[in-house]
This record gives C-alpha cells, structure tokens and sequence, in this order.
C-alpha cells in the first residue's frame, strides 16, 4: 500500500474493503456529510430549494451524461460555453421523475416553474434542458471550486483512515 500523501504521478484511487467494512460507520457519515455539503452548495449556488436544484442536477446529469464516456471537442469543455441542442440526450418530466424520486406530478409543476423562470428550456418536442442564458448567467466556477474542496477534505480522511487507498497507475498505452 502507498502511504498517504505520496500518489506519484497518476495515482488510482481504489477502496480497501477491508478497511471500509470496518469502519463503515464513520465511512457512512463521512458520506453523507460530503453528499448534504455538496447538495447545500448547488441549493445556494442555483438559488433554489432542495427539490429544484435536483431538478436542474437531474435534467443536467441525463442530457449530457454521456460525456463522461466518450470525449467533449476541447471547446465545449468550458461550462460557460453553451452546449449545441443536438448533442444533448432527451430528457423529459419522466426521466427527472425517475432520477429525483419525486412523483411525475411534482417534479412536472416545478420542472414548469424552472422553465418561466429562465433555468430550464423545452423545446418543441418536449426535450427539457438546462437553459444556456441560464448557465452563461449563473457564475459556476466558485462552487464547483467548493465541491472540490468538499470532494478532496473528504478523500483525504478517507486517505488517512485507510478507507481509500493511492496505488500507482500506468498510463493508458
């Protein structure tokens, strides 16, 4: 095992199994305080109570989350650039039902509210999607920083307890 503060050049963080079932409840309150901390962060970041700012994390997550398998052109990288309509997977009151674990009803009044209020858009064949006035408008930059910080204050105590471990990692060939 690699010792806590010395990953070496691309590290892989792995899960000690061992160690998490051990420590499965501090590991549990670990998680669940970094998941309400990054949650508080979108709510005061968007402006919006619990259930919308899901909304909008919902409708983001099924519209692109196919970018985290295949790789963005280098310019839609940026957050602050819009992302081209057709590129994006449909999303609709359903998916965001399902994703959020609200009824279809709720989630259709406040999905409806989002879009009067700029942040969500739906277009003519009822695709629903983050707004790029919106994401152009919101400044992102400092929270994803936040969830950063969040992310890796969390990593390392779990670094330090042994939960999850730096091993060396090859680069891809």
């Amino acid at each position: 095992m690699t010792a806590y503060g010395s990953c070496g050049p691309s590290p892989l963080l792995i899960v000690s199994q061992a160690e998490a079932e051990a420590n499965s409840r501090p590991l549990g309150l670990r998680m669940a305080m970094m998941t309400l901390r990054l949650l508080e962060h979108w709510c005061e970041h968007l402006g919006l109570d619990r259930d919308s700012a899901l909304i909008v994390l919902a409708t983001a997550a099924i519209s692109m989350e196919k970018f985290t398998r295949t790789e963005l052109d280098p310019h839609l990288k940026d957050i602050r650039i819009a992302m081209p309509a057709d590129r994006l997977t449909h999303c609709n009151v359903s998916s965001i039902a399902a994703a959020t674990g609200l009824n279809r009803e709720t989630a259709r009044r406040k999905v409806q509210s989002l879009i009067e209020l700029g942040i969500l858009f739906s277009d003519s064949r009822g695709s629903i999607r983050l707004s790029a006035d919106y994401t152009r408008r919101v400044r992102t930059s400092e929270m994803l920083r936040q969830q950063l910080e969040t992310l890796v204050r969390t990593s390392n105590d779990l670094l330090k307890e042994r939960i999850v471990e730096c091993v060396p990692h090859a680069p891809d060939d």
